[in-house]
């Protein structure tokens, strides 16, 4: 959906050769899982399920995305990958990456980030990133 502020709510993508959703506006409580690609691609996402995706399962639009109260496990590369983004009480588990990867200036606060691949959190880039209150453990 490429209109401006465009919403997607209660919407399950499911085994698409690409993307399962590319939104140009807000994702609500909606579900990408095994995917060819990213599984939600979005300026914002609430409370949803990015699950199996052979992309990243949540990717913030880079103009300062918010992802919040989501989960993203099992996907192929990041869990959350929020370039310049808000990223705040979500659950991120057995990511083939990091769990959350971040270009700064962005806030990750309040994660539960659990057995990513790549790590649990990574900040990039010549900004300061917000980083506090996430439970992490690395991959056993």
């Amino acid at each position: 959906m490429t209109g401006e502020g465009s919403l997607v709510e209660k919407v399950s993508a499911d085994s698409n050769a690409g993307g399962g959703m590319v939104v140009a506006g807000t994702v609500i409580q909606s579900s990408a899982t095994q995917n060819g690609a990213a599984g939600i691609f979005a300026i914002t996402v609430r409370d949803s399920t990015a699950v199996q995706n052979l992309g990243d399962g949540i990717l913030l639009d880079g103009s300062g995305g918010v992802a919040t109260g989501n989960i993203a496990s099992f996907n192929g590369k990041h869990g959350i990958l929020a370039p310049n983004g808000t990223v705040t009480n979500n659950t991120v588990v057995r990511n083939m990456s990091f769990g959350i990867s971040s270009l700064c200036p962005s806030v990750i606060v309040g994660n539960t980030v659990v057995s990513n691949a790549g790590g649990s959190i990574e900040t990039t880039g010549s900004e300061v990133c917000a980083v506090s209150n996430n439970a992490t453990r690395p991959q056993l």
